[in-house]
C-alpha cells in the first residue's frame, strides 16, 4: 500500500517482502513527484510466507487491509500490483460492496514488479509490462500531486 504523509495514495504490492521496496524505487523514478514518504507497502497477505499465498490466505488479508485504509481517511488512489493484489481487492470490494464508489478511490491494476513477472525472452512481451507499470506510476503520481 502507498500512502503520502497525508494519506492521499496507496498501492498494494503481492508477494514479497523486498518487493514493496524495489516497487517503490522503481516508480518514484518511473513518476517524479513520488517521494519515499509518499508510500507504505502493503502486500496481498501481509505476513512473511515466501511464497505465493493460497485462496485462505489472500481471504485472511482481506480484513487487515480494510483496517489499514480505514485509517487512511485522505487516501486517493491504489495501485494493485500483480494478481494476488487485485486479487485481495476483488475479495474486499465483494464483501465491502460500495466501498470505492463511497471513499471515491482510484483504483489501477498494473503487473507485479518482480523480474519473475516481467520476464520473456521476445523483448516486445518484456516491454509491455514495464509500459504498463509507468504508466500506471505516472497516473498515481498525477493523482496525489494533482
Amino acid at each position: 500500500m502507498w500512502k503520502s504523509s497525508t494519506s492521499r495514495s496507496a498501492v498494494t504490492s503481492s508477494k514479497t517482502p523486498t518487493a514493496p521496496a524495489g516497487s517503490a524505487r522503481t516508480s518514484r523514478r518511473a513518476a517524479p513527484g513520488i517521494q519515499a514518504a509518499d508510500i507504505t507497502p502493503w502486500n496481498a497477505y501481509p505476513r512473511y510466507i515466501n511464497r505465493k499465498p493460497d485462496a485462505a490466505e489472500l481471504d485472511a488479508g482481506v480484513q487487515p487491509l480494510v483496517q489499514l485504509l480505514d485509517i487512511l481517511t485522505e487516501l486517493k488512489v491504489i495501485l494493485l500490483q500483480g494478481g494476488d493484489a487485485q486479487s485481495v481487492w476483488r475479495r474486499l470490494t465483494r464483501r465491502h460492496a460500495g466501498f470505492v464508489l463511497e471513499r471515491r478511490l482510484v483504483v489501477i491494476e498494473t503487473y507485479h514488479p518482480s523480474r519473475q513477472a516481467l520476464w520473456s525472452p521476445d523483448p516486445d512481451v518484456r516491454r509491455r509490462p514495464r509500459e504498463n507499470r509507468t504508466m500506471a506510476y505516472r497516473r498515481v503520481a498525477d493523482i496525489v500531486h494533482g
